[in-house]
């Protein structure tokens, strides 16, 4: 008889060894979870070593962000797995305000079940943006379903939209229902330059008197999207995405001392799910309210003050930049503003948050026909309620505001000339 090939004690160590090699560790490789239509639901996983899994929440829908997967990337070698779920695009739906505010949360707490599933780790789930909206419903039915579990750390939200968008540009916005109904710990990444960060006290104010022991962290000098954005470009950005991993390690720490509620508030929301209308067409305003006066420099130095055009007919737009749909509007309100410039209309441009030399160097680059004021620190922009970019509002000869749109428009077409024609005989 032939002596064994290995010594028996030895045999069943390399048994042992060929199962780990062969059968994925749990947690490790990416998943899916079918929802209750059948729909598959994707989970991408990037494996660390911690005890700590971020579970993020994204609205992209195919496309690739790369300083966004490099910031993933940054998180997981500080020894955080990130996990990563695409509702949007997994269920072929568009990125748009409507579609995301449209979520119920159903999908994203079937997501959380399947994650708590695959890992004994603790779980720390993420978004940004609109999608902190369908997060916190998702969690809702997720503390209804699992009473009594414990494996969540919290939510972590990164420049998060919590309102819901007046149905006309100037009324003021609504803190989304959901607030009122979270008792969970939420930590809340607030740019000092956000287009909500004049409004965050009011989420505060809601999430603590739902219950939830919400932290907020401000951002100096930092804007939305800054996950996004090419760090190289911006030293601020740079060295906020560089504490992330650091923040998050102390943040799942932080949250340790807090007593996780196992049991969401016992309460229905008051409305149905809020999806938002569509306005891309200037509103009438009936009331006609008199326009908030404001003194802002111009970018070429000059300082205009609102009610010095008393007696024009004039147009406020409120843009950014950075902001694509507000660039694109800039062409046709150009050739609006050489139509009826000669009739009395005035066109101010005013920027939101940016500095002299950043707004020339766009100028440099993107013609602009009429005058562009700076709001260096956003106060005009809160002053007139302006929920999102771009935000413009006309105003007739008594210094009334007649009409108003929050989403980019073509200015150079029959309806708005129709408009303007009524406002210069009146």
């Amino acid at each position: 008889m032939l002596p064994p090939l290995f010594p028996q004690p030895l045999i069943p160590r390399l048994l042992l060894a060929l199962c780990l090699f062969s059968t994925p560790l749990t947690g490790h490789t990416d998943f899916s979870v079918a929802d209750e239509e059948g729909n598959e639901l994707q989970i991408r996983v990037m494996a660390a070593e911690g005890e700590l899994v971020t579970l993020w929440f994204s609205d992209l829908v195919e496309e690739e962000r790369p300083h966004f997967q490099q910031l993933l990337e940054s998180i997981q070698q500080s020894g955080v797995e990130v996990w990563s779920s695409r509702i949007l695009e997994d269920l072929f739906l568009t990125r748009d305000d409507k579609t995301v505010m449209a979520l119920d949360g159903r999908r994203i707490a079937r997501i959380i079940e399947a994650a708590q599933q695959h890992t004994r780790k603790k779980i720390l789930l993420l978004s940004y943006d609109r999608m902190s909206i369908p997060l916190l419903r998702g969690v809702r039915i997720w503390q209804q379903n699992h009473p009594d579990e414990h494996s969540l750390s919290g939510v972590a939200l990164l420049y998060p939209n919590l309102f819901i968008a007046p149905e006309r540009a100037g009324d003021a916005a609504e803190p989304a229902p959901i607030l009122s109904l979270t008792n969970i710990p939420v930590a809340l990444f607030q740019p000092e330059k956000g287009q909500h960060a004049k409004r965050i006290s009011q989420v505060m104010e809601r999430l603590w008197r739902a219950g939830s022991a919400a932290t907020l962290y401000p951002l100096a000098d930092i804007r939305d999207w800054y996950i996004m954005h090419d760090p190289s470009k911006n030293p601020a950005e740079r060295r906020i995405r560089g504490q992330l991993p650091r923040q998050l390690h102390q943040l799942a720490q932080q949250l340790e001392q807090y007593t996780f509620p196992t049991r969401p508030i016992q309460q229905a929301l008051t409305k149905p799910v809020a999806t938002e209308v569509d306005l891309y067409r200037l509103t009438p305003i009936t009331e006609r309210p008199t326009a908030p006066d404001f003194t802002l420099q111009s970018s070429s130095g000059e300082t205009l003050r609102l009610s010095q055009l008393h007696g024009k007919i004039v147009l406020i737009n409120f843009w950014a930049s950075w902001c694509p749909p507000c660039v694109e509007e800039i062409p046709s309100m150009n050739a609006l503003y050489r139509r009826y410039s000669a009739q009395g209309l005035e066109i101010l441009a005013i920027n939101f948050q940016e500095t002299q030399s950043e707004v020339s160097a766009f100028m440099k680059k993107v013609k602009i026909d009429f005058p562009v004021l700076l709001d260096r620190d956003g106060t005009a922009a809160h002053q007139w309620n302006v929920f999102s970019l771009p935000s413009s509002f006309l105003i007739d000869r008594d210094g009334r505001v007649r009409y108003s749109v929050s989403r980019s428009i073509y200015w150079n077409r029959p309806e708005i000339f129709a408009i303007l024609d009524k406002l210069t005989t009146e």
